[in-house]
């Protein structure tokens, strides 16, 4: 038989709860926090010693005190006083960290606990002291600010008060909120149940704006107070609150929404990290800042995680309602403006939250909204002329956010489901709003837009730009107008579109003409100096250039041609010889100065750069 081999197994080092304790507290005299605190953390995780644990928790407790984390610091020591009631060291923690929360009265229940449990205690005697002179304080603040709540109460929410004392009682009601005392006083006597109730009667839009207006001053900075709002008041509320034609209270209402899910998603542990590296680079940052931010960013994951129900119905209930038929058009511009300020990756990361909703859709829906009274239909959304311009520059803002290929592969596909339905639908209804949908995108989130220029819909366009119909010619024409921002699309259009253009250009019909001539003038302007690229004569642009101008400078015609004048004058300028003309011709200038004052979002003179006429101007002026 032959020998046995002996077969020595080496097990695997077990961790030594009191040896990593140990390390913990050498890295805490080092200075080293982050060390100490995983150090602590993984102790308390190994350790099944009641004592033990205690004794690790509030060890962890003077890391998160010296890391100025005073609710972990709250957190550690109360989960130590449960291990080992009236425990000196959690309870002298404890009370520091309460103090710089501001809680007092906590404060000092915890340091009246520690000079009973210790008498002796030398280092409590001034915690004592400055404690009590600061709850005096605040009883005196809280009976004085009690009273003024009790009276605000009498007069806000009494109907059958004379109106002037209500609206006054209303806006005080607004500067206690924004102090601390009154705010936690407010909340406690329940003003969040009782604003919900009187804002399903109250009609005085005065009234209405304060009462909102408190719940931004009571949820902002205070998370939990922040949830509760969210809780008992309901997201319908807010939206409720939202439907106006009121743009003071829509902005009222969109500022609370905000300070809510700020405060809820504490945004301001990355914000703050954000503002500092605007002028630092992260090589820059030393050793301690840089586990501090990580720090931040670890416990702002636990947060949004812990939130997540509140954060997202917040979402959905916005995203669902952009196309609600019964909003006023600026509350819906108002609710794209918020997805638009919340889609940030870093941040609230809607963007790719809304991949897996039909956000997306909505979206579209919104950008292939016609605002033209004579095609308004039944079930039509209210908008206004600059809510494709705001929806178009969300898109922009969203595929941003897609930060690698297959995030932006998925909001493509998203969008593209949306162009196949209405492909798919035989109504030229269909069409005609998958055509001004694709023609928002063009304009304003130009890469997104190009993803769905598929064979097919290039064609239909040029197709209904021949039809007799005048509502196909617009669209189309307006489509062709953005399909040529890039060489290769304006190549296609150069050899398909320019004679439709030419023949639209004809039409009796202004709205369709100027559209036609911007068409004209970007395809002239698209081939820059690339001879093979350029579709007209010698000299076209001046008299393209004329014809704008006669559009622009006609005080008889409507803003919206005037508008489209200016377009094609941007894109005529890159010319040299128009662009010295256009700034000798007083009129012309007077008019486009005038038109800017509008302060119109869809005015575009985006391809005319002042800039580069500085120099006429000087010259032209002297």
């Amino acid at each position: 038989m032959g020998q046995v081999k002996e077969v020595h197994v080496e097990s695997e080092a077990v961790e030594d709860p009191e040896k990593l304790k140990g390390e913990g507290n050498d890295a805490f005299k080092a200075g080293d926090y982050e060390e100490a605190l995983v150090k602590y953390t993984r102790a308390i995780e190994l350790t099944d010693k009641d004592n033990d644990k205690s004794t690790y928790l509030k060890n962890r407790a003077a890391v998160h005190l010296k890391k100025e984390n005073y609710q972990k610091t709250v957190e550690d020591c109360s989960a130590a006083l449960e291990i080992s009631q009236n425990d000196p060291k959690a309870l002298y923690r404890r009370c520091q960290a309460y103090e710089a929360l501001d809680k007092v009265e906590q404060a000092y229940s915890d340091a009246k606990a520690v000079h009973h449990c210790d008498p002796k205690n030398k280092a409590i005697e001034p915690f004592l002291l400055r404690l009590h002179g600061k709850v005096q304080a605040k009883i005196n603040e809280m009976s004085t600010t009690s009273s003024k709540v009790t009276k605000m109460f009498e007069l806000v929410f009494n109907v059958e008060e004379e109106l002037d004392k209500r609206e006054k009682a209303a806006d005080n009601m607004i500067v206690l909120a924004k102090e601390r005392v009154g705010a936690e006083l407010l909340f406690k006597e329940g003003v969040v149940q009782r604003i919900v109730r009187l804002m399903k009667v109250e009609t005085n839009p005065k009234i209405r704006l304060s009462l909102v207006r408190v719940f931004g001053d009571l949820g902002k900075a205070d998370m939990e107070r922040a949830k509760a709002i969210v809780r008992e008041a309901g997201v319908p509320f807010f939206l409720n609150a939202l439907n106006s034609s009121d743009e003071e209270a829509v902005n009222a209402v969109v500022y609370v929404i905000q300070c809510l899910l700020d405060s809820i998603s504490q945004v301001d542990l990355i914000t703050r990290w954000q503002e500092k590296m605007k002028n630092t680079k992260i090589n820059r940052m030393n050793v301690t800042e840089r586990k501090q931010k990580r720090a931040d960013e670890l416990e702002r994951e636990e947060i949004l995680k812990d939130n997540s129900k509140e954060l997202d119905s917040i979402m959905h209930v916005i995203c669902f309602n952009t196309t609600s038929r019964t909003l006023t058009a600026i509350a819906r511009e108002a609710l794209i403006n918020l997805i638009m300020k919340n889609c940030k990756y870093d941040q609230l990361s809607w963007a790719e939250k809304m991949l897996k909703t039909d956000a997306y859709q909505r979206l579209m829906e919104v950008a292939a909204e016609i605002n033209m009274p004579e095609f308004k239909y039944e079930s039509a959304m209210d908008i206004t002329d600059s809510t494709k311009t705001i929806v178009g520059v969300t898109f922009g803002f969203l595929y941003e956010q897609m930060y690698d290929d297959k995030r932006r592969e998925a909001l493509i596909a998203e969008v593209g489901k949306f162009t196949q339905e209405k492909l798919m639908d035989p109504g030229i209804d269909s069409k005609v709003r998958i055509v001004v949908a694709i023609t928002t995108l063009l304009t304003n989130a130009p890469e997104l837009g190009n993803s769905q220029l598929k064979e097919g819909l290039l064609e239909m366009m040029l197709v209904m730009a021949r039809s007799d119909e005048y509502i196909q010619q617009l669209v189309a024409s307006e489509a062709i107008i953005a399909a040529a921002s890039k060489k290769k699309d304006a190549t296609a259009i150069v050899n398909q579109g320019l004679d439709i253009l030419k023949a639209l250009y004809k039409s009796n019909n202004d709205h369709i003409k100027v559209r036609a001539l911007v068409g004209l003038c970007k395809l002239g302007a698209s081939g820059g100096s690339d001879a093979a690229m350029k579709p007209f004569a010698d000299g076209s642009s001046t008299k393209l250039a004329e014809a704008c101008r006669r559009f622009l400078v006609n005080p008889e015609k409507d803003s919206d041609l005037r508008r489209w004048a200016a377009e094609g004058l941007s894109f005529l300028t890159l010319d040299a010889e128009v662009k010295e003309k256009l700034v000798e011709d007083d009129p012309a200038m007077r008019a486009l100065i005038e038109l800017g004052k509008t302060g119109h979002r869809t005015l575009c003179m985006g391809y005319w750069q002042p800039w580069s006429m500085l120099p006429i101007v000087t010259t032209s002026r002297r």
